[in-house]
């Protein structure tokens, strides 16, 4: 039932000891506060790997408009690091942040671009499962989140990044650069 929707394992960028060990626990995906069918999340926003994120929002922004660029993270991720531009839901969990999306969104067109992103993939795909099956079109998420685009920029080695701060970590470090 759960082949091919298993999501690729994102490895962090900082690679010190961060758990002491590993542990796998089978829960719900996801706490949203409702119910979600695997035929809702099979409805996938479209995936912007790092190097066409960064371009098309970089394009919205020298167009002189302001993308609806939307942190799924929790607000205390957000205060550390974030990308230019963005709007973070004032909630502590994902569950209370669907509700904040749907009113961020209630303005826009069902067909205008509404972009997300998180730590790692997760939180935005769901979030934009749920978007996309509500009816909105065109809704793009960063495909491997934050720690994708943080080893996107390393690669580059140029030092230029529209992402400003730290990556949050739920461990020991707090956050990686």
């Amino acid at each position: 039932m759960f082949r091919g929707r298993i999501p690729k394992f994102n490895w962090a960028i900082d690679h010190r000891k961060s758990f002491k060990a590993l542990h796998v626990r089978v829960r719900p995906l996801v706490a949203t506060g409702s119910p979600l069918s695997l035929d809702e999340l099979a409805n996938e926003p479209e995936y912007l790997g790092p190097e066409q994120w960064e371009t098309e929002l970089n394009e919205i922004k020298n167009s002189g408009k302001q993308p609806l660029l939307i942190d799924m993270r929790n607000n205390y991720e957000f205060r550390i690091g974030r990308f230019e531009g963005a709007v973070c839901p004032d909630v502590d969990t994902f569950r209370e942040e669907m509700a904040v999306v749907r009113d961020l969104c209630k303005d826009q067109p069902k067909h205008a671009p509404i972009h997300m992103y998180c730590t790692g993939g997760i939180r935005c795909s769901v979030a934009g499962a749920i978007l996309k099956s509500e009816g909105y079109t065109n809704v793009k998420t960063l495909q491997g989140g934050v720690i994708a685009y943080g080893k996107h920029v390393r690669a580059q080695k140029t030092g230029k990044s529209i992402f400003h701060g730290k990556n949050f970590t739920f461990d020991k470090r707090l956050g990686e650069e």
